[in-house]
């Protein structure tokens, strides 16, 4: 990767190659319907008939609410015929509301043809019968008891101005990516079952993200190097709890570890959010999102209010899947369960609070800045109306409210969500993945030396390589803080990024001699054969020889916090190594013989009983029948020991060049840091949506214990949310910006050059030496934003293939139960928010 560099004479273009292979990592979905019209509409069609979203949005939710039978169809469409077809095509084949194949109506314009096939006179006389449920009788949402008519809605002489409570407002950088292709029903069946959100929920390619672990304790297999290597710059490590040992117990109530190692664990909440809008949706459609949230650590127990505005078109990138949006938020934490009352109080009245903006536990007066913020944003838009109305005991008295915006409860989504942050690992994480790599280095030397390796003993290349690793040794530095520059300069960052890149160059380059033609020259080194039995086998002993460890301590010392940092916790091979050689491989030693017949007894022995705790670890376990089965075992650790040793040689490469990316960070964005804790948050959220009328018909009871039934979920979706933790990106976007402004102060007033995009240049080689400089800062700063922006996307889009897989195995296993895989599941950008995707299904906006 190369910054800018200072000279007036090259054009300042920093397009990373690693930001754009992420990129292209996202897959080419030229039908998924991205909104690039700068509206959350997108390209939504709301097949509405003409009669607005009011009316609309009343008359779908009658349709879709599982409580509408059949004599109220009847009577509202006076035919019971077509009572009967409506409530059919909603079952779907199986003819059973709440099961896969239900079909919620998603227009009425689809009410006029298919299998439903209404005329279009009763449909209208359907929905203009409706029309008493649409007006604004503003008379009702007036306290006329006090002096002064107290409105219960926000107007131009709301308290607008002052404080409001603490909050947070920042620019929102997110990628959200979602399973698409299949029906909300479809995927509600699949996420509710036993091999649903539970299981998919978590994907062990993102335990790739661990730099602050020492680097043998990394997971090396050759999907996790890939994961880190295709994005090396932003070194990331998962947060400290999150990727510990998963402890169990046995049948008999005895510690185990049934993973025998680490494991990504997810902190997993309800949230149940509730999306308000106008009667005639003018959020939605001048890109407003007001939210109310409740977020639960079980029924009855709330972690936090929130109330949260979004501001803008949050367009989604079609090639990153990158949203930005503005998002203002305010909220207010529980101490405990035990500490509930007053929130659990306020989440009642939480509807009456959001209708005025004023929240309780602000302890303020003024309107919240969230819905201070969607009142202004409307107002600008012209979207507010002047209201009066009547006292109904007094007609004499009447109030006139200038720029009305009265909320209501439009749509909600309950959601469970399983996340975990990422934080940036430090330059000493670096520097110590770096020393290791090249001590990796010295030691295949020093092997190839051992094994008096030549091109003469029929291995070729050795020599070549042999060259290339003293050739490596002598040019690369000995310590990684010798990569990082003294003096943090424009030149000294320019300089530190092209020798990383050497040195990366270098290393990846004994890698790939290594990797050729299948690791030919490391299974000629090692002797391993290319074959099933023997990485079975060398599975089998790695997890017996944790399992000897953890069985060797008092029974009240196998804690995961004892065995942090032990063998059990290693990905590397060479203590795996060093006991076979010390205490298996000759077999003339007693000694050795008898740990073989241990291993081999307790393989066996695990492998025929299912109930065993470590089973799985030995099912396709293949006993030793003769010597020669023992020396292949032999060389196949020794092969999976080098194969790690290449991975980590190369990792040194990357790893220079994230020390590199860490000083061009310094240089272009000095007010940033390092964010080593709460940087990047992965979500996974499996989430329900309802309209309010739905909602509202749902007993306390199932609201309560958020036990919701299917046959009242309008729609469903998964969607990863991989969001850089708000205000994090900070300085990085004021920096940019700060710097563009600049650019174009300078560019007015040089007449030959303009300033075609954001930091560049339209004619770099006509510039001025103080107008090249500035645009080489403002291109490196942004090069250093996008680098961030272009992480999210490669977390994203990394899990979605063996989710697809998962999800699709589950709907095979289910024999039927699910219906049949779709065509075109896929893991694609979420084009809309769940806020305007909820908002959008009430007004025949269709889904995703």
């Amino acid at each position: 990767m190369q910054w800018p560099h200072p000279s007036r004479f090259v054009a300042p273009v920093l397009i990373p190659v690693v930001l754009l292979s992420a990129c292209a990592a996202l897959p080419s979905d030229p039908e998924s319907g991205l909104s690039s019209s700068g509206s959350n509409l997108g390209d939504a069609t709301l097949d509405d008939l003409g009669y607005g979203p009011c009316l609309t949005a009343a008359a779908l939710s009658f349709l879709n609410d599982s409580t509408t039978d059949r004599d109220a169809l009847e009577e509202a469409l006076d035919s019971r015929r077509v009572a009967g077809r409506i409530l059919d095509h909603r079952a779907g084949r199986d003819e059973e509301l709440g099961t896969w194949d239900d079909e919620p109506i998603v227009g009425l314009g689809e009410m006029l043809d298919g299998d439903l096939d209404i005329s279009e006179r009763r449909v209208r006389r359907f929905v203009e019968g409706l029309d008493a449920s649409c007006d604004a009788r503003w008379a009702e949402n007036i306290d006329w008891t006090g002096e002064t008519p107290a409105p219960d809605f926000l107007h131009a002489d709301s308290p607008l101005e002052g404080a409001g409570g603490w909050n947070r407002e920042s620019s929102e950088i997110e990628v959200a990516m979602a399973l698409r292709g299949m029906t909300g029903a479809q995927l509600h069946a699949v996420m509710e079952s036993d091999d649903g959100f539970e299981e998919l929920r978590r994907s062990r390619l993102m335990e790739s993200f661990s730099y602050g672990l020492p680097p043998n304790e990394m997971p090396w297999t050759a999907k996790h190097h890939r994961a880190r290597e295709a994005y090396p710059l932003v070194a990331l490590t998962i947060e400290w709890g999150r990727y510990e040992l998963d402890e169990d117990t046995d049948a008999r109530g005895r510690r185990i570890y049934p993973k025998l190692g680490r494991e990504l664990s997810l902190g997993t909440d309800v949230m149940t959010d509730t999306y308000y809008d106008t009667r005639d949706f003018a959020g939605l459609m001048n890109d407003v999102s007001v939210r109310g949230r409740v977020r639960w650590d079980s029924p009855g127990c709330i972690r936090r209010l929130l109330v949260a505005a979004k501001l803008g078109s949050a367009r989604v990138d079609p090639v990153s899947g990158i949203k930005e949006v503005f998002k203002i938020d305010v909220r207010t934490d529980a101490w405990g369960c035990d500490a509930d009352e007053a929130q659990l109080g306020w989440a009642a009245e939480m509807d009456a609070h959001m209708r005025t903006g004023i929240l309780p536990w602000s302890s303020s007066t003024f309107v919240a800045p969230p819905l201070r913020a969607a009142y202004a944003h409307l107002a600008d838009e012209g979207a507010l109306a002047d209201v009066g109305a009547v006292d109904p005991a007094d007609p004499t008295r009447r109030a006139e409210f200038a720029g009305a915006l009265a909320l209501l409860p439009q749509a909600h989504v309950q959601s469970v969500r399983s996340r975990f942050h990422y934080n940036e690992a430090s330059v000493d994480d670096l520097e110590r993945l770096y020393e290791h790599g090249r001590a990796r280095l010295v030691e295949l030397g020093e092997y190839l030396d051992a094994t008096d390796a030549t091109d003469a003993t029929g291995t070729p290349g050795v020599a070549g390589l042999r060259a290339d690793i003293e050739e490596a040794l002598g040019s690369i530095p000995e310590r990684g803080l010798e990569i990082y520059p003294d003096e943090i300069t424009r030149d000294s960052v320019v300089a530190t990024a092209e020798r990383a890149d050497e040195i990366s160059d270098r290393l990846h380059a004994i890698g790939d001699i290594l990797d050729a033609d299948d690791e030919e020259l490391l299974r000629d080194l090692t002797n391993a054969r290319d074959g099933r039995r023997d990485e079975n086998r060398f599975s089998a002993f790695v997890a017996w020889v944790k399992i000897r460890h953890i069985e060797s301590l008092p029974e009240a010392d196998r804690t995961a916090w004892n065995l942090e940092g032990s063998i059990v916790t290693q990905h590397a091979v060479d203590e795996f190594r060093a006991f076979y050689g010390d205490s298996m491989s000759d077999p003339a030693n007693p000694d050795h013989v008898g740990l073989r017949e241990e291993f081999n007894a307790y393989a066996e022995a695990a492998q025929a009983d299912d109930d065993h705790p470590y089973h799985r670890h030995f099912r396709r376990f293949n006993d030793f029948d003769e010597e020669s089965d023992w020396r292949d075992l032999e060389a196949q650790l020794e092969l999976e020991h080098f194969q790690i040793v290449r991975r980590q040689i190369e990792a040194a490469g990357s790893a220079a060049r994230a020390i590199a990316f860490d000083a061009a960070r310094r240089h272009y964005v000095p007010r940033s840091w390092r964010v080593t804790s709460n940087f990047i948050i992965d979500t996974m959220d499996f989430s329900e949506y309802f309209s309010h009328r739905q909602w509202t018909a749902l007993s306390a009871e199932q609201i309560d214990g958020q036990d919701l039934p299917a046959d009242a979920v309008l729609d469903a979706s998964l969607i990863n949310e991989v969001q850089i933790e708000l205000g994090s990106e900070a300085a990085f976007v004021e920096r940019v910006a700060a710097l563009d402004a600049e650019l174009r102060r300078l560019a007015a007033d040089e007449p030959d050059v303009d300033v075609s995009d954001i930091c560049e240049l339209s004619d770099p080689g006509r510039a001025s030496e103080v107008l090249w400089n500035a645009a080489s800062d403002c291109l490196g700063a942004k090069d250093i934003l996008d680098t961030y922006r272009g992480v999210l996307t490669h977390l994203a889009v990394l899990k979605g293939d063996a989710l697809v897989d998962d999800v699709s195995d589950a709907i095979d296993d289910a024999d039927g139960d699910f219906g049949e895989e779709p065509n075109d599941l896929r893991w694609a950008p979420s084009t809309r928010s769940k806020g305007a995707r909820a908002l959008l299904l009430l007004i025949g906006g269709g889904t995703d």
